[in-house]
């Protein structure tokens, strides 16, 4: 069913849920036809322009959006990484959010950006033969350089685990030339990687279901096995990193991420340093 903003005019489109009217760069048909879930996805939500794909989940959440609900959006206004960082949102990227309800412990939801940043790599690797990885705690870099970043915010009720919004900005059919000056060194982007622009919905498609394959993992068989082959594709592991926590520096070699999700640093005097969070740059 095809639920169009503000007309409220109501399509058949079974057994698909897609609401929102078509956008210019991001067509529902073409969604329908690649989509391959059997959960996320199953609802989207389509938009031109958005403060924040997240802020817009958080919303359908509160109002008891179906788990595997997915916003979409051509442009984000107001797009934000890990502490309130803004995130460069320009018609062209990727932006988009998942609604998910995992019976887990509130301690555990935080776990869910290793599975994401694993799928979301994975796809780059498998599709395009990118040379993707990853990096805590949330990054996903080509060639070194950042190409997604991946925001999750999750919503207790009585101390237990009521909803996670997943949110993932995708660096897609952008030039790097309109990326801000200040992020062009650090910074990717598929068009960049590619030297050619991809089908944005085939690409969400394809993103959609290996998240929901990780997912799936990660509530059947736990942490481990989504850890074990994130390290796999960590490059910054063994690798001597600053680390930045609360506005302070550490310098020593990332020796592992625990079963906890930490970082675990051998700092220079010899001390072992666990970060729950932090900015970590690999020093050369």
């Amino acid at each position: 069913m095809i639920i169009l903003k503000r007309t409220h005019i109501k399509l058949a489109f079974s057994p698909y849920s897609l609401c929102e009217k078509m956008t210019e760069m991001i067509s529902i048909g073409k969604i329908k036809k690649n989509l391959q879930t059997k959960r996320v996805g199953r609802r989207i939500y389509c938009y031109k322009v958005v403060s924040s794909t997240n802020n817009v989940a958080k919303k359908l959440a509160e109002e008891n959006a179906s788990e595997g609900t997915v916003v979409v959006a051509e442009e984000q206004t107001s797009g934000r990484g890990r502490l309130d960082r803004k995130w460069f949102s320009p018609k062209g990227g990727l932006w988009f959010s998942i609604i998910l309800k995992p019976e887990v412990k509130t301690v555990d939801a935080s776990k869910i950006v290793f599975a994401v940043s694993l799928a979301v790599a994975n796809t780059l690797r498998k599709n395009f033969n990118l040379k993707a990885e990853v990096k805590w705690p949330n990054d996903v870099l080509v060639n070194g350089k950042k190409i997604c970043g991946i925001l999750t915010e999750s919503v207790t009720s009585d101390k237990s685990l009521k909803y996670v919004v997943v949110g993932v900005g995708l660096n897609s059919n952008i030039s790097v030339k309109e990326i801000p000056r200040n992020l062009r060194e650090s910074t990717t982007t598929l068009k960049e990687e590619l030297e050619r622009e991809v089908e944005l919905e085939s690409l969400l498609c394809k993103l959609l279901f290996q998240i929901e394959q990780e997912y799936t993992t990660f509530l059947n068989k736990g942490f481990a096995d989504i850890l074990k082959r994130w390290k796999r594709i960590a490059s910054f592991l063994g690798k001597r990193v600053e680390v930045v926590e609360a506005g302070k520096k550490y310098d020593g070699v990332a020796q592992d991420v625990d079963e906890e999700g930490l970082l675990v640093v051998r700092l220079t005097e010899g001390t072992v340093k666990k970060f729950t969070v932090g900015d970590i740059k690999v020093r050369l």
